[in-house]
């Protein structure tokens, strides 16, 4: 009796422990990424031609290894009648306090974008009058950089993706914009910043940018 009662005890003990893990998220047998908000959407509204700055910060320590930025611009116009782009920049930032200390970030890739057009017959049968194609141009972020084979060279043609080349955390368009980054969140300070430079004239920006990684065991 004494024997069942401790076996008890010890199963009600372990099903408590595994209950509590469980609920804190240790238990992580599949490694599935997070995501972190580390630009809320938010809009910006310019007066006149100065820069507008602004800057979001997340703590990014519980990242383990390659993380994936997506960041979002989205201005009003590509230029007003005056003359001026609208231009938006950014420049991503590390620091291991979060209010000072700050540098840019290194060894940072960016994906390179680009567009396909799918097609999709919409119809009875192909040859009937009643048919039609319809198009949809998807924009990809492919994580590499592009090259075109030529057949005369290669022996076949198409398209190739190389790794990309390293470079710093900055980069700017006109108008409207997405950008999808990577770098190694272990060799990062433990604060990273977006740091926004947004130039035109009575301009409107709207942006935003989650970061997506694995992380330590938890939850979050």
């Amino acid at each position: 009796m004494k024997l069942i009662q401790k076996i008890l005890t010890a199963a009600a003990a372990l099903g408590c422990a595994v209950g509590t893990a469980l609920a804190q998220g240790n238990f992580d047998y599949f490694g599935g990424p997070k995501t972190l908000e580390l630009v809320p959407p938010q809009t910006l509204t310019q007066s006149g031609i100065t820069i507008l700055a602004a800057t979001n910060v997340a703590n990014i320590a519980r990242f383990l290894g390659i993380v994936s930025l997506d960041l979002s611009s989205i201005s009003n116009a590509n230029q007003n009648a005056s003359g001026y782009s609208a231009t938006n920049g950014f420049t991503l930032l590390t620091s291991p306090t979060g209010t000072n200390q700050w540098s840019p970030i290194t060894n940072v890739f960016f994906a390179t974008t680009t567009t396909i057009i799918y097609s999709n017959l919409v119809g009875t049968a192909y040859g009937n009058t009643n048919y039609s194609w319809t198009y949809y141009t998807n924009t990809w972020q492919v994580p590499g950089t592009l090259s075109n084979l030529t057949a005369s060279v290669m022996g076949y043609s198409g398209q190739a993706t190389y790794p990309p080349i390293p470079t710093t955390g900055t980069a700017s368009a006109t108008a409207s914009t997405t950008w999808t980054v990577g770098f190694d969140a272990d060799n990062a300070s433990t604060f990273l910043g977006v740091a926004w430079s947004l130039s035109g004239s009575n301009a409107v920006y709207s942006v935003n940018g989650v970061l997506r990684g694995r992380t330590k065991q938890g939850q979050y």
